[in-house]
């Protein structure tokens, strides 16, 4: 199994670490692979080594997009202010044509509220954990064949229910993207989908509640670490044991190791 491609020195120097093995930023790249594939560990089991450096350039890459993310939303966010203003005053002028015009505005707003609050009203409330968001979509498309809404206006119904929760999506969505229910949909799953320690830790602390049977809590268990085994890639019993040999190895590291 060959090194990952994108592999920095600090991820040698990591996983190095990790494996009780001394090194320094001194060293070259050359030096510490070399180190690590002469390392006692890497000899015992090459492949789970291999593991936790994927893991350790995984997680650097995905800090880097975050801290990236954030350098750039403030000017997004900037940017979607400009477009509301100037949406606002593309209404008023429209609301200037006439008074006929007016009326016909005010009453398809009156409708567009309407049902807003009668969706609100017949959804669940949004999840504050993120493994929820499946059963919240599945309230929220019930209330629509409910209460009949048009296909034009599920997105815009969405992102209203969702409020401020919704403001990273709508840095990625084209003005006529907008009205795409499905679309919307699927950037707010992508959005708010739990990483793979959160599916770890909600499974772990997972409880039977009051209402659920142990038939019901084992099919909700079952679900939960199947989630969280595909978005860790195991693909058979020899990668379903590497994962856990490396859930357990980090989870005797010490804090500031791990």
């Amino acid at each position: 199994m060959s090194f990952h491609k994108n592999t920095r020195k600090e991820d040698l120097i990591n996983v190095l670490k990790e494996i009780g093995e001394r090194a320094t930023s001194k060293e070259t790249i050359i030096e510490l692979k070399t180190k690590l594939e002469k390392s006692a560990a890497f000899k015992d089991d090459p492949d789970f080594v291999i593991n936790l450096l994927n893991l350790s350039v995984e997680d650097r890459q995905a800090k880097a997009e975050r801290q990236l993310q954030e350098t750039n939303s403030q000017l997004e966010l900037e940017k979607i202010k400009l477009q509301q203003i100037e949406r606002q005053i593309e209404l008023q002028k429209a609301l200037a044509e006439g008074q006929a015009t007016q009326q016909s505005s005010k009453g398809d707003t009156n409708n567009l509220e309407n049902l807003i609050k009668s969706v609100k009203t017949l959804t669940i409330q949004i999840p504050t954990k993120t493994e929820n968001f499946g059963l919240f979509f599945q309230s929220l498309e019930r209330s629509f064949r409910v209460k009949n809404v048009p296909e034009n206006l599920k997105a815009e119904i969405l992102i209203n229910i969702l409020g401020e929760r919704a403001h990273n999506v709508l840095l990625y969505i084209k003005d006529d993207e907008i009205k795409e229910y499905d679309l919307v949909k699927s950037l707010i799953l992508k959005e708010f989908q739990p990483t793979a320690q959160e599916c770890l830790l909600n499974f772990r602390k997972a409880k039977r509640q009051a209402d659920e049977t142990h038939v019901q809590f084992a099919t909700r268990l079952s679900a939960m670490f199947k989630y969280y085994l595909k978005i860790r890639n195991v693909v058979d019993f020899k990668s379903l044991v590497d994962l856990m040999i490396s859930d357990k190895f980090l989870d005797t590291l010490e804090p500031e190791t791990a």
